[in-house]
């Protein structure tokens, strides 16, 4: 069995999710979860079907929820935008058996409303960015680590975001091969006024990894995506015109100690202002796909 390979679109209502069973690749879309499940177009080219013994669950209001994670036991995730099923409560994510029902002993706190971001944090935890909310405003974004029940795990300390808008700042979470969490996204601090603008790195523990240096924006860095690479450097994309003085199209490399290549030039490609990089992928050649507005594929070099 192959690793799951997830690329959320953080921004995207219909992410896709995929999963390697056997050499068998099975899309799936969250959009289908309100009529029954539908394949995408590379998909039904590819002579694939949806599983007739699936059963998609459904919601009280029209929008169903709009980011999905496969999980390595084959269960999965739904979050960012839930309500209600028509036939139960559920919280801020929701974790379903393969065949689509209910996975009920799962049970994330109602005290968090939204979830933007998910990843599988080994030993069948998970890592979440969850956001509170008082009186109908924003009150608190926080990375929290959650048992296989759902319950948050007391051992990792709640880290908080720090930043300026009142929708959800993290974009993507990434753990590395070491236990360490990368997390992506449009905020300026990490954890009170420690100054980590768009990625952080957090040790096991949730407290903040301060050998993994901060860099630099001109403006305002927003910050969309990651991905690792196998010799431990992290790229990342977004809208932004520079980093630490260097100018990248919405491309850049970091270092494992959080410091920018200076060795890595994206090219080929020109980034519109208002077409932040929003994905990227690690190819197993070493090159990379990034998505913009198109596929991008660039030479790590």
């Amino acid at each position: 069995m192959k690793t799951p390979l997830l690329i959320p679109h953080p921004t995207q209502s219909i992410p896709s999710v995929a999963r390697f069973f056997d050499r068998t690749l099975i899309l799936s879309l969250c959009l289908g979860l309100i009529g029954g499940l539908l394949t995408s177009a590379p998909a039904g080219a590819a002579g694939l079907t949806p599983g007739t013994n699936f059963r998609a669950p459904f919601f009280v209001k029209p929008v169903a929820p709009e980011r999905a994670l496969l999980l390595p036991d084959g269960k999965y995730l739904l979050f960012f935008d839930p309500d209600t099923l028509t036939d139960q409560p559920s919280g801020a994510i929701t974790r379903f058996l393969a065949d689509g029902t209910l996975d009920t002993s799962f049970n994330f706190s109602r005290i968090y409303k939204s979830v933007g971001a998910a990843t599988p944090a080994g030993n069948s935890k998970i890592y979440v960015a969850a956001t509170r909310y008082l009186y109908g405003a924003k009150d608190a974004e926080q990375i929290l680590r959650l048992n296989a029940d759902g319950s948050i795990d007391s051992s990792f300390a709640p880290a908080t975001v720090g930043g300026p808008d009142t929708y959800l700042d993290v974009r993507q979470i990434l753990v590395q091969p070491d236990g360490k969490v990368l997390v992506v996204g449009l905020f300026l601090t990490f954890a009170g006024n420690d100054p980590r603008e768009g990625i952080v790195r957090l040790l096991a523990d949730g407290t903040v990894d301060s050998s993994f240096v901060p860099v630099s924006f001109p403006d305002y860095g927003l910050l969309y995506s990651a991905a690792l690479q196998p010799d431990g450097k992290v790229l990342i994309g977004g809208a932004f015109d520079a980093v630490d003085g260097t100018a990248p199209p919405g491309v850049a490399r970091l270092n494992d100690n959080g410091s920018l290549d200076s060795t890595f030039h994206a090219a080929g490609f020109t980034r519109t202002p208002t077409s932040p990089v929003r994905s990227i992928v690690v190819q197993s050649d070493g090159k990379m796909s990034s998505r913009v507005v198109s596929n991008l594929e660039l030479d790590p070099r």
